[in-house]
């Protein structure tokens, strides 16, 4: 974020939590509408920064995901196979790290003993995208998702179902090699969902 552009913003809104205050020791009307005219025109001013903000700073990495999967007619996932590509902009800013977090969350909370994820950030003729909530997570997570409706849809089978066939138990692992032990909660999850 832009320093004069967050400067601006603490101040307005510094000047709206002054001006609450002084409204509360208010007696007079007309005193009371002068206050709220100027809370309203803070407010408007803050409006117009966060306009700004939005303007000027990093937007989350556009992506293309694609995923091939081996499925057993059951729904068991046997084989997992996600290509990751993010626009970085011109510039490398957080790419890597947003590419690292994307790949490391790609196969979803799904078990499957054959994966491959592949990542890559390309440099781009766009402005530079930044790291957001998530770093790259939710582009691929929602990718997993969608291609889980997918293989419930050509398997006519209930895509929750699905879900529960495949999700992590504790004592599985990841895609990244990591053993999960007991406090492991995607059936919780799933179920509460």
């Amino acid at each position: 974020m832009n320093d004069s552009l967050k400067e601006m913003l603490d101040l307005v809104l510094a000047q709206h939590d002054a001006l609450s205050t002084r409204l509360d020791d208010v007696t007079e009307p007309a005193e009371a509408r002068a206050v709220i005219a100027e809370m309203q025109e803070l407010l408007r001013r803050a409006d117009l920064v966060q306009n700004l903000l939005l303007i000027a700073t990093t937007k989350r990495h556009p992506s293309v995901v694609r995923h091939r999967t081996g499925v057993m007619r059951d729904g068991r996932l046997v084989s997992m196979e996600v290509d990751v590509i993010l626009d970085g902009g011109a510039y490398i800013t957080l790419s890597p790290v947003v590419l690292s977090r994307g790949c490391i969350h790609a196969a979803g909370p799904y078990r499957c003993d054959n994966i491959r994820i592949d990542g890559r950030a390309m440099f781009t003729n766009t402005p530079p995208n930044g790291a957001f909530r998530g770093f790259g997570a939710p582009q691929t997570e929602f990718a997993v998702e969608v291609h889980m409706e997918r293989i419930a849809e050509a398997l006519n089978m209930d895509p929750v179902e699905l879900r529960r066939v495949n999700a992590l138990r504790p004592g599985d692992t990841t895609a990244t090699g990591q053993v999960l032990r007991e406090d492991s909660s995607a059936h919780e999850v799933l179920e509460e969902a």
